[in-house]
Protein backbone atom coordinates (compact mmCIF):
# COMPACT_ATOMS: atom_id res chain seq x y z
CA UNK A 1 0.00 0.00 0.00
CA UNK A 2 1.17 3.57 -0.53
CA UNK A 3 -0.19 7.23 0.61
CA UNK A 4 1.36 10.13 -0.18
CA UNK A 5 -0.46 13.89 0.06
CA UNK A 6 1.36 14.53 -2.82
CA UNK A 7 0.21 12.69 -5.93
CA UNK A 8 -2.16 15.23 -7.71
CA UNK A 9 -6.00 14.39 -7.76
CA UNK A 10 -5.44 11.30 -5.60
CA UNK A 11 -4.22 11.28 -1.22
CA UNK A 12 -4.52 7.40 -1.13
CA UNK A 13 -3.66 4.35 -3.45
CA UNK A 14 -4.65 0.81 -2.31
CA UNK A 15 -2.39 -1.75 -3.51
CA UNK A 16 -3.97 -5.49 -5.07
CA UNK A 17 -6.95 -6.57 -3.69
CA UNK A 18 -8.15 -3.49 -1.91
CA UNK A 19 -10.21 -0.51 -2.94
CA UNK A 20 -8.97 1.04 -5.77
CA UNK A 21 -6.84 0.29 -8.46
CA UNK A 22 -7.49 -3.48 -7.70
CA UNK A 23 -5.50 -4.86 -10.92
CA UNK A 24 -2.52 -2.62 -10.65
CA UNK A 25 0.77 -4.95 -10.29
CA UNK A 26 3.03 -3.45 -7.55
CA UNK A 27 6.03 -2.04 -9.68
CA UNK A 28 3.59 -0.39 -11.97
CA UNK A 29 2.20 1.13 -8.95
CA UNK A 30 5.54 2.03 -7.31
CA UNK A 31 6.42 2.97 -10.61
CA UNK A 32 3.62 5.92 -11.05
CA UNK A 33 4.20 6.70 -7.47
CA UNK A 34 7.43 7.54 -7.83
CA UNK A 35 7.14 9.75 -11.02
CA UNK A 36 6.13 12.21 -8.30
CA UNK A 37 8.77 11.44 -5.53
CA UNK A 38 10.52 15.32 -5.90
CA UNK A 39 7.00 16.80 -4.64
CA UNK A 40 6.79 14.87 -1.47
CA UNK A 41 6.30 16.00 1.78
CA UNK A 42 4.91 12.99 3.47
CA UNK A 43 4.62 9.18 1.88
CA UNK A 44 4.04 5.94 3.75
CA UNK A 45 4.94 2.77 1.62
CA UNK A 46 4.08 -0.65 2.70
CA UNK A 47 4.89 -3.97 0.58
CA UNK A 48 8.41 -2.19 -0.15
CA UNK A 49 10.91 -4.84 -2.29
CA UNK A 50 12.92 -5.27 -4.51
CA UNK A 51 10.95 -6.10 -7.42
CA UNK A 52 8.22 -3.66 -6.37
CA UNK A 53 10.95 -1.02 -6.68
CA UNK A 54 13.27 -1.71 -9.45
CA UNK A 55 14.32 1.29 -10.38
CA UNK A 56 14.45 2.70 -6.83
CA UNK A 57 13.09 5.60 -4.64
CA UNK A 58 14.76 8.60 -5.05
CA UNK A 59 13.98 10.98 -2.29
CA UNK A 60 13.12 14.27 -2.18
CA UNK A 61 15.09 17.46 -0.34
CA UNK A 62 11.78 18.35 0.67
CA UNK A 63 10.45 15.17 2.39
CA UNK A 64 9.75 15.60 5.76
CA UNK A 65 7.76 12.46 7.01
CA UNK A 66 9.07 9.01 5.48
CA UNK A 67 7.77 4.99 6.22
CA UNK A 68 8.98 2.63 3.94
CA UNK A 69 8.54 -1.19 4.86
CA UNK A 70 8.62 -4.63 3.72
CA UNK A 71 6.31 -7.93 4.43
CA UNK A 72 7.43 -10.60 6.48
CA UNK A 73 11.08 -11.31 7.47
CA UNK A 74 13.87 -10.46 4.81
CA UNK A 75 17.00 -12.48 4.05
CA UNK A 76 20.27 -10.87 3.17
CA UNK A 77 20.65 -12.61 -0.36
CA UNK A 78 17.07 -10.91 -1.08
CA UNK A 79 18.50 -8.00 -3.00
CA UNK A 80 18.71 -4.22 -1.67
CA UNK A 81 15.48 -2.19 -1.55
CA UNK A 82 17.38 0.90 -3.30
CA UNK A 83 16.52 3.91 -1.67
CA UNK A 84 18.67 7.31 -2.22
CA UNK A 85 18.56 11.19 -2.37
CA UNK A 86 18.91 14.29 0.49
CA UNK A 87 16.56 14.60 2.84
CA UNK A 88 18.04 18.11 4.45
CA UNK A 89 14.20 18.37 5.86
CA UNK A 90 13.88 14.88 6.93
CA UNK A 91 11.92 14.58 10.44
CA UNK A 92 10.56 11.32 10.84
CA UNK A 93 11.76 8.17 9.01
CA UNK A 94 10.93 4.50 10.07
CA UNK A 95 12.05 1.30 7.69
CA UNK A 96 11.14 -1.95 9.11
CA UNK A 97 11.85 -5.82 7.13
CA UNK A 98 13.77 -3.97 4.68
CA UNK A 99 17.31 -4.93 2.95
CA UNK A 100 19.49 -2.03 3.29
CA UNK A 101 22.57 -0.89 2.00
CA UNK A 102 24.00 0.20 5.44
CA UNK A 103 26.47 3.01 3.11
CA UNK A 104 23.19 4.55 1.38
CA UNK A 105 21.26 4.31 4.69
CA UNK A 106 23.97 5.92 6.85
CA UNK A 107 24.31 8.72 4.06
CA UNK A 108 20.71 9.47 4.47
CA UNK A 109 20.83 9.98 8.06
CA UNK A 110 23.86 12.16 7.82
CA UNK A 111 22.15 14.42 5.72
CA UNK A 112 19.24 14.33 8.00
CA UNK A 113 20.57 17.24 10.41
CA UNK A 114 16.76 17.95 11.44
CA UNK A 115 15.32 14.64 12.20
CA UNK A 116 13.39 14.21 15.18
CA UNK A 117 12.10 10.78 15.22
CA UNK A 118 14.27 7.65 13.63
CA UNK A 119 12.69 4.36 14.00
CA UNK A 120 14.74 1.36 12.39
CA UNK A 121 13.43 -2.13 12.64
CA UNK A 122 14.40 -5.55 11.64
CA UNK A 123 17.02 -4.31 8.81
CA UNK A 124 18.93 -6.56 7.02
CA UNK A 125 22.53 -5.84 5.39
CA UNK A 126 23.26 -7.57 1.73
CA UNK A 127 25.50 -10.34 2.01
CA UNK A 128 27.58 -8.41 -0.53
CA UNK A 129 27.64 -4.95 -0.02
CA UNK A 130 27.23 -2.63 -2.81
CA UNK A 131 30.91 -1.21 -4.57
CA UNK A 132 31.01 2.76 -3.29
CA UNK A 133 29.85 5.48 -5.53
CA UNK A 134 33.55 6.61 -4.83
CA UNK A 135 36.31 4.89 -6.40
CA UNK A 136 38.64 5.77 -3.95
CA UNK A 137 36.78 4.53 -1.33
CA UNK A 138 36.50 7.41 1.88
CA UNK A 139 35.26 7.45 5.06
CA UNK A 140 31.72 7.12 5.49
CA UNK A 141 30.01 10.65 6.72
CA UNK A 142 28.92 11.12 10.80
CA UNK A 143 25.58 10.66 11.53
CA UNK A 144 25.18 13.75 14.09
CA UNK A 145 20.91 14.08 14.71
CA UNK A 146 21.52 17.57 17.46
CA UNK A 147 17.75 17.15 17.46
CA UNK A 148 16.26 13.45 18.24
CA UNK A 149 13.87 13.48 20.86
CA UNK A 150 12.43 9.49 19.78
CA UNK A 151 14.81 6.66 19.06
CA UNK A 152 13.73 2.54 18.20
CA UNK A 153 16.14 0.44 16.90
CA UNK A 154 15.33 -2.85 16.97
CA UNK A 155 17.46 -6.22 15.26
CA UNK A 156 19.79 -4.71 13.56
CA UNK A 157 23.81 -5.79 12.19
CA UNK A 158 26.56 -3.58 13.54
CA UNK A 159 27.13 -2.03 10.23
CA UNK A 160 24.06 -0.57 10.25
CA UNK A 161 23.84 0.03 14.55
CA UNK A 162 27.39 1.38 15.52
CA UNK A 163 27.89 4.17 12.65
CA UNK A 164 24.07 5.23 13.56
CA UNK A 165 24.86 5.55 17.30
CA UNK A 166 28.80 6.34 16.86
CA UNK A 167 28.35 10.13 17.38
CA UNK A 168 24.79 10.58 18.56
CA UNK A 169 24.58 12.72 21.49
CA UNK A 170 21.86 12.04 24.83
CA UNK A 171 20.43 15.12 25.79
CA UNK A 172 17.96 15.85 23.70
CA UNK A 173 16.41 12.07 23.83
CA UNK A 174 13.05 12.16 25.40
CA UNK A 175 12.73 8.08 24.67
CA UNK A 176 14.95 5.46 23.41
CA UNK A 177 13.93 1.58 22.92
CA UNK A 178 16.95 -0.49 21.74
CA UNK A 179 17.28 -4.13 21.07
CA UNK A 180 20.20 -5.48 19.90
CA UNK A 181 20.96 -9.15 19.78
CA UNK A 182 24.56 -10.18 19.78
CA UNK A 183 23.83 -13.56 18.23
CA UNK A 184 22.89 -12.54 14.43
CA UNK A 185 24.09 -10.56 11.42
CA UNK A 186 27.93 -10.92 12.98
CA UNK A 187 27.08 -8.94 16.04
CA UNK A 188 29.46 -10.87 18.36
CA UNK A 189 30.64 -8.46 21.12
CA UNK A 190 34.49 -8.13 20.78
CA UNK A 191 36.43 -9.95 24.48
CA UNK A 192 38.21 -7.12 25.97
CA UNK A 193 41.52 -7.86 24.39
CA UNK A 194 39.93 -6.43 20.82
CA UNK A 195 37.59 -3.83 22.15
CA UNK A 196 39.68 -0.89 21.28
CA UNK A 197 36.83 1.30 20.58
CA UNK A 198 33.40 0.09 20.77
CA UNK A 199 30.51 2.35 19.39
CA UNK A 200 27.68 1.04 21.27
CA UNK A 201 29.42 -0.15 24.20
CA UNK A 202 29.94 4.10 24.37
CA UNK A 203 27.05 5.30 23.42
CA UNK A 204 25.37 2.79 26.14
CA UNK A 205 27.52 4.93 28.59
CA UNK A 206 26.10 8.51 27.32
CA UNK A 207 22.76 7.06 27.96
CA UNK A 208 23.40 6.12 31.08
CA UNK A 209 24.63 9.70 31.95
CA UNK A 210 21.12 11.36 31.10
CA UNK A 211 20.03 10.52 35.11
CA UNK A 212 22.42 9.57 38.20
CA UNK A 213 20.99 6.55 38.41
CA UNK A 214 21.38 3.51 35.88
CA UNK A 215 19.59 0.41 36.36
CA UNK A 216 20.53 -2.90 34.87
CA UNK A 217 18.37 -6.05 34.93
CA UNK A 218 20.05 -9.45 34.64
CA UNK A 219 17.82 -12.20 32.91
CA UNK A 220 18.36 -15.37 31.90
CA UNK A 221 18.89 -14.62 28.04
CA UNK A 222 19.21 -10.97 28.03
CA UNK A 223 20.64 -8.14 29.81
CA UNK A 224 18.15 -4.80 29.94
CA UNK A 225 20.10 -1.39 30.69
CA UNK A 226 17.30 1.52 32.06
CA UNK A 227 15.40 4.47 33.43
CA UNK A 228 11.76 3.87 32.48
CA UNK A 229 10.56 6.49 35.57
CA UNK A 230 8.05 8.91 34.45
CA UNK A 231 9.98 11.60 36.34
CA UNK A 232 13.27 11.02 34.36
CA UNK A 233 14.12 13.53 31.02
CA UNK A 234 14.71 10.55 29.40
CA UNK A 235 13.08 7.08 29.24
CA UNK A 236 15.50 4.35 27.66
CA UNK A 237 15.10 0.62 27.58
CA UNK A 238 18.13 -1.06 26.48
CA UNK A 239 17.68 -5.08 25.70
CA UNK A 240 20.52 -7.07 24.65
CA UNK A 241 19.76 -10.49 23.89
CA UNK A 242 22.45 -13.04 24.05
CA UNK A 243 24.79 -15.54 26.42
CA UNK A 244 26.12 -14.15 29.53
CA UNK A 245 29.85 -15.60 29.23
CA UNK A 246 29.47 -13.04 26.14
CA UNK A 247 27.52 -9.99 27.43
CA UNK A 248 28.77 -9.53 30.90
CA UNK A 249 32.21 -9.18 30.58
CA UNK A 250 31.39 -6.80 27.84
CA UNK A 251 29.17 -4.52 29.62
CA UNK A 252 31.41 -4.87 32.99
CA UNK A 253 34.73 -4.25 31.49
CA UNK A 254 34.23 -2.03 28.04
CA UNK A 255 31.22 -0.30 28.73
CA UNK A 256 30.02 0.83 32.29
CA UNK A 257 34.02 1.97 32.99
CA UNK A 258 33.17 4.67 30.58
CA UNK A 259 30.18 6.26 33.29
CA UNK A 260 31.52 9.28 35.04
CA UNK A 261 32.56 9.18 38.43
CA UNK A 262 28.88 10.76 39.45
CA UNK A 263 26.61 7.74 38.22
CA UNK A 264 25.39 5.53 40.02
CA UNK A 265 24.00 1.59 38.73
CA UNK A 266 21.78 -0.87 40.39
CA UNK A 267 21.66 -4.40 39.53
CA UNK A 268 18.69 -6.14 39.39
CA UNK A 269 19.22 -10.31 39.71
CA UNK A 270 16.22 -12.23 38.69
CA UNK A 271 15.79 -15.68 40.71
CA UNK A 272 16.77 -17.84 37.25
CA UNK A 273 19.45 -15.09 36.24
CA UNK A 274 22.22 -17.36 36.56
CA UNK A 275 21.23 -20.92 36.34
CA UNK A 276 22.78 -23.82 38.21
CA UNK A 277 26.60 -23.01 37.39
CA UNK A 278 27.46 -19.06 35.63
CA UNK A 279 29.51 -19.79 32.65
CA UNK A 280 32.87 -18.68 32.60
CA UNK A 281 34.02 -15.42 33.70
CA UNK A 282 30.02 -14.24 34.57
CA UNK A 283 31.09 -14.45 38.50
CA UNK A 284 33.92 -12.06 37.51
CA UNK A 285 32.20 -9.92 35.72
CA UNK A 286 29.56 -9.33 38.29
CA UNK A 287 32.06 -9.34 40.74
CA UNK A 288 34.08 -6.37 39.17
CA UNK A 289 30.88 -4.71 38.57
CA UNK A 290 31.64 -0.87 38.00
CA UNK A 291 29.73 1.71 39.79
CA UNK A 292 27.39 -0.61 41.60
CA UNK A 293 26.21 0.95 44.52
CA UNK A 294 22.37 -0.71 44.73
CA UNK A 295 21.28 -4.56 45.02
CA UNK A 296 18.38 -6.14 44.25
CA UNK A 297 18.09 -10.23 45.17
CA UNK A 298 15.44 -12.29 43.65
CA UNK A 299 15.28 -16.01 44.24
CA UNK A 300 16.58 -18.27 46.81
CA UNK A 301 19.74 -19.04 45.06
CA UNK A 302 21.17 -15.56 44.04
CA UNK A 303 20.41 -14.28 47.50
CA UNK A 304 22.65 -17.14 49.31
CA UNK A 305 24.84 -17.04 46.94
CA UNK A 306 25.54 -13.28 47.12
CA UNK A 307 24.77 -12.58 50.86
CA UNK A 308 27.91 -14.94 51.81
CA UNK A 309 29.73 -13.29 49.22
CA UNK A 310 29.63 -9.90 50.69
CA UNK A 311 30.41 -11.38 54.39
CA UNK A 312 33.89 -12.22 53.19
CA UNK A 313 36.86 -9.72 53.02
CA UNK A 314 38.61 -11.83 50.49
CA UNK A 315 35.62 -12.81 48.10
CA UNK A 316 37.28 -11.23 44.89
CA UNK A 317 40.06 -13.19 43.80
CA UNK A 318 42.13 -10.51 41.99
CA UNK A 319 46.03 -10.95 40.36
CA UNK A 320 48.57 -8.02 41.11
CA UNK A 321 50.18 -6.24 38.51
CA UNK A 322 53.72 -6.57 40.49
CA UNK A 323 53.45 -10.03 41.24
CA UNK A 324 51.82 -13.46 40.31
CA UNK A 325 50.36 -13.19 43.83
CA UNK A 326 46.46 -13.37 43.82
CA UNK A 327 45.13 -11.14 46.17
CA UNK A 328 41.14 -11.27 48.10
CA UNK A 329 38.98 -8.28 47.71
CA UNK A 330 35.42 -7.40 49.81
CA UNK A 331 32.64 -7.34 46.74
CA UNK A 332 31.42 -4.16 46.02
CA UNK A 333 33.11 -1.87 48.03
CA UNK A 334 30.91 0.75 47.11
CA UNK A 335 27.21 -0.97 47.81
CA UNK A 336 24.80 1.56 49.55
CA UNK A 337 21.66 -0.22 49.07
CA UNK A 338 20.44 -3.96 49.40
CA UNK A 339 17.12 -5.39 48.63
CA UNK A 340 16.25 -8.79 49.61
CA UNK A 341 13.41 -11.41 50.17
CA UNK A 342 12.95 -12.07 53.97
CA UNK A 343 12.55 -15.87 53.61
CA UNK A 344 15.56 -16.43 51.32
CA UNK A 345 18.09 -14.89 54.18
CA UNK A 346 17.60 -14.90 57.73
CA UNK A 347 18.28 -11.63 59.49
CA UNK A 348 21.23 -13.47 61.38
CA UNK A 349 22.94 -13.56 58.19
CA UNK A 350 22.28 -9.78 57.26
CA UNK A 351 23.72 -8.80 60.39
CA UNK A 352 27.08 -10.62 60.30
CA UNK A 353 27.11 -9.09 56.72
CA UNK A 354 26.38 -5.95 58.48
CA UNK A 355 29.22 -6.04 61.04
CA UNK A 356 31.84 -7.71 59.18
CA UNK A 357 31.38 -4.90 56.45
CA UNK A 358 30.68 -1.87 59.40
CA UNK A 359 33.77 -2.82 61.76
CA UNK A 360 36.19 -1.62 58.39
CA UNK A 361 34.48 1.45 57.45
CA UNK A 362 35.72 3.03 60.19
CA UNK A 363 38.76 2.16 59.19
CA UNK A 364 38.88 4.24 56.03
CA UNK A 365 41.89 6.97 55.69
CA UNK A 366 45.16 8.28 54.20
CA UNK A 367 46.84 4.85 54.88
CA UNK A 368 43.86 2.78 53.65
CA UNK A 369 42.80 1.98 49.83
CA UNK A 370 39.48 3.01 50.17
CA UNK A 371 38.59 1.48 46.91
CA UNK A 372 38.32 -1.54 48.43
CA UNK A 373 37.76 -0.86 52.20
CA UNK A 374 33.70 -1.10 51.80
CA UNK A 375 31.12 1.72 52.59
CA UNK A 376 28.97 1.46 55.09
CA UNK A 377 25.79 0.41 53.76
CA UNK A 378 22.94 3.23 54.14
CA UNK A 379 20.15 1.09 53.25
CA UNK A 380 18.41 -2.36 53.20
CA UNK A 381 14.69 -3.51 51.99
CA UNK A 382 13.31 -6.84 52.65
CA UNK A 383 10.62 -7.98 51.36
CA UNK A 384 7.49 -9.42 52.93
CA UNK A 385 7.68 -13.30 53.51
CA UNK A 386 5.93 -16.04 55.31
CA UNK A 387 8.10 -15.54 58.57
CA UNK A 388 8.85 -12.46 60.91
CA UNK A 389 12.33 -11.55 61.84
CA UNK A 390 12.74 -11.15 65.30
CA UNK A 391 12.90 -7.93 66.73
CA UNK A 392 16.08 -7.53 68.64
CA UNK A 393 17.89 -8.25 65.88
CA UNK A 394 16.41 -5.92 63.52
CA UNK A 395 16.89 -3.15 66.17
CA UNK A 396 20.56 -4.24 65.75
CA UNK A 397 20.39 -3.66 62.07
CA UNK A 398 18.75 -0.49 61.87
CA UNK A 399 21.76 0.78 64.28
CA UNK A 400 24.15 -0.09 61.55
CA UNK A 401 22.37 1.63 58.79
CA UNK A 402 21.99 5.13 57.91
CA UNK A 403 19.27 6.18 60.21
CA UNK A 404 15.82 5.13 58.45
CA UNK A 405 17.19 3.76 56.07
CA UNK A 406 15.41 -0.14 57.23
CA UNK A 407 12.50 -1.07 55.27
CA UNK A 408 11.51 -4.36 56.70
CA UNK A 409 7.80 -5.17 55.81
CA UNK A 410 5.74 -6.94 57.50
CA UNK A 411 4.55 -10.94 56.30
CA UNK A 412 1.19 -10.81 54.79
Amino acid sequence: MVMTDDIPNCNTLYGPGLKYKPSIRPDNLFKLVGEHSARWRKATLLGVNRSSCANGIQLSQHLQYLVLSGLGSPTADAGITPFSGRTENLLHLKLQNLVVSPKHLIQILASSHRMTSLDLQSLVAPTKEEPPDDPDGGASPAVDLQYLTSLKLKSLPKSILYPTVQNMGTSTLQTAHITHDETVQGNRFPDRSESQFDPFASFIARMATVEPWCFIELHSNKVIVKRPSSKSTCQYIIEILGQHPILLPWLSFVSLPQLPKSSLVQLYLGSDALGEIPGPGVMEALEQFPKLASVCLRGRKESWRWMWLLSLPDAVKRGTSSSDKVVGFWLWPGLRYLNIYGDFVDEFTVLSVLLERHKLTTSRGSSTDNRTVPRQLFGLEVRPGEKEWRAEVVDKIRELLKPGYLKCLKPN
